[in-house]
């Protein structure tokens, strides 16, 4: 039953790291398939131990649910059913699949929750001698479309069995949220929450200002070529330069457009957006790593809260709010011009 994953969860969860300085706390943790990070303020050790047994449940009860990997969670029922029979459902999975329909439609279709064929047959986890096969694409793309998704008061079914629904484009976004929304309720106002990168910030860091997170050159070299100062705001970051294979000269990225069936090919290293949203932030980076840079910026731009970076071999191109969030770029690019239209858009050479 879903309930003894949870509890395995929770308890992998409570042997996690934690440390404290200056009435700040910060748990260290894997979770979700990834490392994770949350530094906040209390009043005091009780009220800082009550929030993280607060979080660790919450994000137990969240993964045990929406794990493809674990068999008994809701997600895996409704891929079992798929073609079959609907599967009732609770106001948290409702909300998730509703936020799916809206950016599909939002993004027309570059982000599609039905994906999970295609990312199956590709399956960046492992090596690639050779590519799959245009017919095993083919035949992962029919099972691929929000349309076959019959949502309904309470329930879901995907109409075509094989169809398989992931929340992998959406889930730890979600949870950022969350868990922010949870920090308000409980009275913390300062808070990072760091899950697998998916990032939001409100209030301060123990030293004041706002929280500062570096924006990593997509070069592998692991400097940054930025900073950007985060209060009641989200950051995500979508690229092709870390997770990748290359074969025959040719760079696969684990990015795919549901679309074509097959991983990005435009020339885009990295896209970063901010916005108050952590599901918007992490939608748009990853589906505007699905464009050139124009389209990729008028799509950022086109929601009233985001803003954005878009870097590729011929240089970095902003919307021109994303300007307004910087703290510190390298010296040498100090040449920059943003701009939400087409025209103005002028990118520095790295």
């Amino acid at each position: 039953m879903a309930v003894e994953s949870k509890k395995m969860l929770h308890a992998k969860l409570m042997r996690s790291e934690v440390s404290s300085f200056g009435g700040y706390h910060r748990i260290s943790f894997g979770a979700m398939g990834t490392q994770n990070e949350i530094t906040f303020e209390a009043v005091n050790t009780a009220r800082a131990m009550a929030f993280r047994e607060a979080v660790f449940d919450w994000l137990a009860d969240f993964e045990s649910k929406y794990s493809v990997t674990i068999d008994d969670s809701i997600i895996s029922e409704i891929n079992r059913q798929s073609g079959q029979s609907a599967v009732a459902v609770d106001a948290m999975t409702d909300e998730l699949l509703a936020l799916c329909q809206w950016y599909h439609w939002k993004t027309r279709g570059l982000f599609d929750a039905t994906s999970g064929p295609l990312i199956k047959i590709w399956d960046f986890h492992r090596k690639h001698d050779v590519l799959p096969s245009k017919r095993d694409i083919e035949h992962a793309r029919e099972l691929v479309g929000w349309a076959n998704v019959d949502r309904s008061a309470g329930q879901v079914k995907l109409k075509q069995s094989g169809m398989i629904l992931d929340f992998g484009g959406i889930g730890k976004e979600y949870a950022v949220d969350c868990l922010a929304r949870m920090a308000d309720e409980s009275g913390i106002a300062n808070i990072l929450i760091n899950l697998g990168r998916d990032i939001r910030g409100t209030g301060h860091p123990p030293e004041g200002g706002g929280w500062r997170i570096g924006l990593e050159r997509p070069d592998g070299t692991d400097r940054c070529w930025a900073g950007v100062c985060l209060d009641n705001l989200s950051i995500c970051c979508s690229g092709h330069y870390a997770r990748c294979f290359y074969l025959n000269g040719v760079r696969y990225s684990h990015i795919i457009n549901p679309l074509t069936g097959y991983p990005s090919s435009v020339d885009c290293d990295a896209v970063w957006v901010l916005s108050p949203s952590c599901v918007e932030a992490g939608i748009l980076s990853t589906t505007a790593a699905l464009l050139e840079w124009k389209e990729a910026l008028r799509l950022i731009s086109s929601e009233m809260g985001a803003s954005g970076c878009y870097w590729n071999k011929g240089g970095r191109y902003e919307t021109r709010k994303f300007n307004a969030f910087i703290i510190r770029r390298e010296r040498q690019a100090d040449r920059f011009a943003s701009a939400i239209d087409d025209a103005a858009c002028v990118g520095v050479a790295c």
